[in-house]
């Protein structure tokens, strides 16, 4: 490999020396390395699949560990975990719980619903059903486990004011919360909640007066709607850079403040984001770029070439997909592209990131013909996998409810994953 003892001085070799003639021959570096899939580094090189992999596993780890990401070494079996491995040791350091959306197949598509000791965002379109989740959880979280937390909850608005009338409408149609004696059922003396004007005074709130709440009363959750509104006020004038550095700053303050709440008292905290057009000529690498190999690229082709490719697939139009949760699948390409407020700066901030969509088409209800249909997915998140297909929801008066498929649109939906059609060369291994 070209920079492998640069990145990680002293990383051992000894059981990859057969692989690195080949990464050297074909300039594979480090960000290649951890960002490409090893099938495509094995086709390229030509090298042993689950060599390659062990090296990729390897690496992260080397790299995790110098980053003071883990908590202890790792042997190389351990850096492939499942799921459920993943899921349980993220949540066994902190002692998590979660807050449920009190509809199975929503709190499945999010991996159990919102926990607590991580920061959580909603992101999505206008009308998209972030404020309903928000609602929903400012509810959910004051019932006893394991549905809720059995506390108080606070709600910081930037927008506009909680909307009280919306929170009695959910209470009183709920099926959940019909079913509930007086005594368990969640009140609104409950909800406390706070007006954050600026950034300043935000910042204010979160640094001086919740810690201060903290320290009198308990509470489980802290909702935060919207991150992105608390810092459109206040044009900046002069030097552009200088306004960059500034804005960078202020996300890097909020993020930790929100992450101390987080996790010195083992808070759920969740915060709605808005978000915005991408304008972008392409998405998703051509396949001669992503699937390059030395078979298929002529002898005689220039090392200028195959660093546009690589910066192709480094570039920010090409990684976006991967955190933004549009243009994930060549299908996305066909509809407007959104790209969540407050930039990548932003999106280390959070934990988890969960986008609500709109999709044009024929709904999975036989009552609806057509509709504008809302799915919520996983983008990433420490607790759970990013899903393979959305799941439908609808908004109803006891708030957000899964739509169920029937059988035939299933299968429709099923064919039309990207997974299920791939070329000869993909299923092709290297003895």
């Amino acid at each position: 490999m070209t920079d492998l003892f640069e990145v990680l001085p002293g990383f051992d070799i000894t059981n990859y020396r057969h692989l690195m003639h080949s990464l050297t021959r074909e300039n594979i570096t480090v960000a290649e390395l951890v960002s490409l899939e090893p099938a495509e580094i094995a086709r390229r090189c030509p090298l042993p699949l689950l060599d390659v992999q062990r090296l990729v596993a390897n690496v992260i780890g080397r790299l995790h560990s110098d980053l003071n990401m883990i908590t202890k070494p790792q042997s190389s079996s351990d850096l492939l975990p499942t799921a459920s491995d993943a899921k349980s040791k993220s949540l066994s350091s902190s002692a998590a719980k979660f807050i449920s959306t009190l509809d199975p197949d929503i709190d499945a598509a999010l991996g159990g619903g919102f926990p607590t000791g991580f920061v959580s965002e909603v992101v999505g379109e206008s009308a998209a059903g972030k404020t309903q989740i928000l609602y929903g959880l400012l509810l959910s979280a004051q019932l006893p486990e394991p549905q809720g937390l059995g506390k108080a909850v606070v709600y910081i608005s930037t927008e506009d004011e909680l909307y009280t009338k919306r929170l009695v409408q959910i209470l009183t149609s709920s099926p959940v919360y019909q079913g509930l004696p007086a005594h368990q059922k969640p009140s609104l003396d409950n909800v406390y909640t706070i007006k954050a004007t600026n950034f300043d005074r935000l910042m204010h709130i979160l640094e001086f007066q919740i810690p201060h709440f903290l320290r009198k009363s308990k509470f489980g959750l802290l909702v935060l709607d919207s991150a992105a509104a608390a810092l459109h006020g206040g044009d900046r004038m002069g030097d552009a850079a200088v306004a960059l550095g500034a804005r960078a700053s202020e996300l890097g303050r909020l993020g930790q403040a929100l992450h101390n709440i987080a996790m010195e008292k083992n808070i759920a905290v969740v915060c709605s984001n808005q978000v915005r057009d991408r304008f972008t000529e392409s998405i998703i690498p051509t396949q001669d770029i992503m699937r390059s190999s030395p078979s298929e690229t002529p002898s005689t082709q220039s090392t200028s070439a195959q660093r546009d490719a690589r910066n192709t697939i480094m570039s920010l139009d090409h990684q976006q997909r991967f955190f933004t949760g549009w243009g994930d699948k060549p299908v996305d390409q066909l509809h407007d592209l959104k790209t969540p407020a407050l930039g990548p700066a932003w999106a280390s901030q959070v934990d988890a990131r969960i986008v609500l969509k709109f999709g044009d088409g024929p709904s999975s209800s036989k009552d609806d013909e057509a509709i504008r249909r809302r799915f919520i997915n996983v983008v990433y998140a420490p607790w759970t996998g990013p899903k393979v297909r959305s799941t439908e929801f609808t908004i109803e008066a006891g708030g957000l409810v899964a739509r169920k498929q029937d059988k035939k649109q299933q299968e429709i939906e099923e064919l039309l994953d990207d997974s299920l059609w791939k070329d000869d060369e993909e299923d092709q291994e290297f003895p």
